[in-house]
């Protein structure tokens, strides 16, 4: 007979490659059962997974196929319920090897899951697939039984479709080569609760931060798609509140307003974007417990077009001064709006630009400017989620913008004010560099989506003492 190399043969992982790369860990005493072997971990070519939804729209589907899809797994809509699973768990179906077996991402009114083989089955124990999954390592994602709806043959790659049925157990382990986990125990889960004008949607995802913030945007953006099904445009208030097992919570508001345009799915995106910044991020590993989604919609668009700031052309370091800001509403006539702002104290005297912009410019003039560093710690990324701002303030900045002094290498801009005017009488500077000063005065909220930026320039003084 012909010499047959180790590895994967026409997809089949072995056994001993699964057996080797997962640990069980039960989680009523936490002791582990470890199998060994005296195989290592063998190479081998991994087939495309097959991610298999219910109750998702095709819209919705198709928005998030590539982010679905990035690592070569295939994503379909099988036919069945989309009632979702909770409550059905009495662990009465069992595995068995060579069955199917579901790795239920989303668990709802839509559900996302990953359907292959059973493996091995020792007791409560079991491994599957022989393929990677998501490659977590330790997992909390809930295993169901399943049925196989038809197979899809393909010269190229073969596949099956089919739909979960009951949840009977957890995995626990997902590496490259298998998935494995404990039977008839629940997994750990996050709860995703939505609210759109108080209609109420409830799911379960599974608890692996990498992915999590993506299973629950699709959920949110179905719920929100299903909503608008006959009507566009309009302005919608989301406020996402994420709850952590370590009983910490952050909160975010994101809005977004336009006319006759979809505006469901980009509201869903920047939740999604808004939840990716706090878990993945290289300060502290978070589990998150709840998350609670807050939305409120109008039909009236509420949109802010910065049109021009009457500020007059000079103020005093310390002061409160009144600016007045002119905005046009959407098919609307301008608005002029007094704002109270307190300058700074201990500004020094010269010209400076005073800058009024939307979110997303403002988050650019803070990155460009020293003002919006990027955070080092955990406790710095909660402040800086803390104090971005929303999408319907209007920042206001001032930023001095001069040529500093340089004596042997030394900048002067480092000496008090006074000490520079002294400096600079009886000494000669060898050169000279462009330094920005900003400050950050106020953010105003206007109730409405702030679009532009507007600059001016304006002079700062000091009382001379008498």
């Amino acid at each position: 007979g012909a010499f047959m190399t180790e590895g994967a043969v026409a997809g089949v992982t072995p056994i001993d490659s699964m057996l080797s790369a997962v640990k069980f860990k039960n989680n009523n005493n936490d002791s582990e059962v470890v199998i060994q072997t005296n195989q290592n971990i063998l190479s081998y070519k991994p087939i495309a997974l097959s991610l298999v939804s219910s109750g998702v729209s095709q819209t919705v589907l198709e928005h998030y196929k590539p982010l679905l899809e990035k690592n070569g797994d295939r994503i379909l809509a099988s036919g069945g319920s989309s009632e979702g699973l909770q409550g059905k768990n009495k662990f009465s179906s069992k595995l068995y090897p060579g069955g199917p077996v579901a790795a239920v991402l989303i668990d709802g009114p839509i559900s996302l899951a990953a359907i292959g083989t059973v493996t091995w089955v020792n007791g409560k124990h079991f491994l599957g697939f022989g393929h990677p999954f998501l490659q977590t390592g330790f997992s909390q994602i809930p295993i169901a039984t399943a049925e196989i709806v038809t197979t899809v043959f393909s010269q190229n790659s073969a596949f099956k479709i089919g739909q979960m049925l009951e949840i009977v157990g957890t995995m626990t382990d997902d590496r490259k080569v298998a998935i494995g986990g404990i039977l008839e125990e629940m997994p750990s889960m996050m709860d995703f609760v939505i609210s759109i004008n108080k209609q109420k949607w409830n799911y379960r995802i599974g608890r692996y931060s990498a992915e999590a913030a993506l299973y629950a945007a699709m959920a949110l953006g179905q719920a929100l798609t299903q909503r608008s099904e006959k009507e566009q445009g309009g302005f919608y208030n989301m406020n996402i509140a994420v709850e952590l097992l370590s009983g910490e919570q952050i909160k975010f508001s994101r809005q977004v307003s336009g006319a006759d345009v979809p505006l469901e799915l980009k509201l869903s995106d920047l939740f999604m974007k808004s939840v990716t910044s706090l878990v993945r991020q290289p300060f502290r590993e978070i589990e998150i417990k709840r998350i609670r989604v807050d939305v409120m919609y109008k039909k009236k668009v509420e949109i802010a077009q910065l049109l021009n700031a009457n500020m007059g052309g000079k103020f005093k370091a310390g002061s409160t001064e009144n600016i007045f800001l002119s905005y046009k509403n959407f098919n609307q006539a301008a608005t002029d709006k007094k704002i109270a702002i307190a300058i700074p104290k201990g500004l020094e005297p010269g010209s400076y630009q005073f800058i009024i912009a939307d979110r997303e410019n403002a988050l650019k003039f803070e990155q460009s400017t020293g003002l919006g560093t990027s955070p080092t710690s955990y406790s710095m990324l909660l402040a800086k989620i803390k104090l971005e701002p929303s999408d319907t303030e209007a920042c206001i900045y001032l930023q001095q913008n001069f040529m500093s002094k340089r004596l042997n290498g030394f900048s002067m801009v480092d000496l008090p004010y006074s000490l520079q005017q002294i400096t600079a009488q009886i000494a000669a500077p060898v050169d000279a560099e462009l330094v920005k000063r900003a400050f950050k005065i106020a953010c105003i909220d206007l109730g409405k989506i702030v679009s532009g930026s507007l600059f001016n320039n304006v002079q700062i003084y000091v009382e001379e003492k008498t």
